[in-house]
């Protein structure tokens, strides 16, 4: 007998994520004012997809194995490309740790270095096609 899911729909799992992503917004920082008060300061939290599924409650696999059920990969692609896209905003606004976002991106979002190599000048190309 299999165990009950998790997540009974893909509606469900919209709101659980929608619920982590306000988790993630509501983290402050304190921090001395210059009246020399503690404040709480926003400072929220740049969410992934493994953070995402300790909040549920689900291993990380299990996730992906939902994808593959009938209606729930909308969903769930819907999901990663959020969390793509807040990572790519907190990197450009220097929220989060630049570096970690950075290799975060190429890890699991498929970025790369990509170098390009500009040349002025000739290039001959000698070829031997005899044997």
């Amino acid at each position: 007998m299999a165990r009950p899911r998790k997540i009974e729909s893909p509606e469900a799992l919209q709101q659980a994520f929608d619920e982590y992503m306000a988790h993630c917004a509501a983290f402050t920082k304190s921090v001395l004012s210059n009246s020399g008060k503690l404040v709480d300061v926003p400072t929220p939290r740049v969410p992934t997809v493994g953070e995402f599924c300790r909040f549920i409650k689900m291993e990380r696999h299990t996730l992906d194995e939902y994808a593959l059920r009938e209606g729930f990969s909308a969903t769930i692609k819907s999901i990663h490309a959020q969390i793509h896209d807040a990572k790519q905003i907190a990197l450009l606004n220097g929220e989060g740790n630049t570096t970690g976002i950075i290799f975060d991106l190429k890890c699991n979002h498929g970025w790369k270095d990509k170098t390009t190599i500009e040349h002025e000048g000739e290039i001959t190309v000698t070829m031997n096609l005899t044997q």
